[in-house]
């Protein structure tokens, strides 16, 4: 089985766990973080929270880029997973600093909103200020399907990224092309 292949088992059984949680109770439309932490305990109760961590972020092979999916992440991220999903992260940054000087963190950020941006704000703000090495060891920030609302997103998190603001490039279109790409190049 190739890692594709077990990357759809993987994300299949991440999706069975989310419908077997919102068969049991009805999706609310309108106070929906409640749930959605919920849900994302249900899944990391089924689903092995270190395979998750390690299907969200990793290092392309032989690249100084880290690459977050947030696809993934928003099944299972929650306040009381963050501690170890920053840990893998800081030790993805750690491991490619041993070889490179700097290091690229791109991130797919398919379906990211404003309520996204509210309900992981304190993970994403404590992330970067907890660790200097955002400010000073990152070569360049990728956001792949920039989301329509990032003006109002960055002015939520302008003091935490105004280190880097001018290292971050957005891409709006094309953005599964240029992450098909992205893998491309170190396989």
């Amino acid at each position: 089985m190739n890692n594709n292949s077990k990357r759809d088992d993987f994300l299949s059984k991440i999706q069975t766990a989310q419908n077997e949680f919102y068969n049991n109770q009805a999706k609310k439309n309108i106070f929906k973080t409640a749930q959605k932490n919920e849900c994302a305990h249900y899944v990391t109760n089924n689903v092995s929270l270190e395979q998750l961590i390690e299907c969200t972020a990793f290092i392309l092979p032989n690249t100084n880029k880290v690459y977050f999916n947030y696809l993934v992440f928003k099944t299972y991220g929650s306040p009381e997973n963050a501690k170890p999903i920053y840990a893998h992260i800081i030790a993805l940054i750690e491991s490619i600093l041993a070889t490179y000087d700097s290091f690229e963190f791109h991130v797919n950020l398919k379906t990211f909103s404003v309520s996204a941006c509210h309900r992981y704000y304190s993970m994403i703000v404590s992330s970067i200020e907890s660790n200097t090495l955002f400010s000073e060891k990152l070569h360049k920030l990728v956001l792949y399907h920039t989301p329509f609302i990032i003006d109002q997103v960055t002015v939520m998190l302008y003091q935490t990224i105004k280190p880097f603001l001018h290292r971050i490039e957005y891409v709006k279109e094309k953005s599964d092309e240029r992450i098909a790409q992205l893998f491309k190049d170190v396989v």
